[in-house]
């Protein structure tokens, strides 16, 4: 993606969540979900937590169409507390 890195916003009564027990993952997805986790590190797209943390979501793999696994995040609470840019929307006729 172009530009610097993206911040998101959040509403003054923001509640943190956290997911302190993960969930399980198949064994026949886990070697394709720790290569994704890998290279988005390697990108610096995700950086890795060694300590406890107020925001924790979890990750939701999903199978796609074709074969292999989508890796997904559930962002449901987070979302709740987002504050959305006001950017109108140009309507063509």
């Amino acid at each position: 993606m172009d530009g610097g890195p993206m911040r998101i916003e959040l509403t003054d009564d923001a509640v943190p969540f956290a997911v302190t027990a993960s969930r399980t993952i198949p064994y026949s997805w886990r070697d394709d979900i720790r290569a994704q986790i890998d290279e988005l590190l390697a990108k610096d797209i995700i950086a890795k937590v060694d300590y406890p943390t107020v925001w924790c979501h979890p990750i939701v793999p999903l199978a796609k169409k074709t074969s292999g696994v989508r890796l997904c995040v559930d962002l449901t609470r987070l979302n709740r507390y987002v504050k959305r840019a006001n950017i109108p929307c140009a309507i063509s006729s």
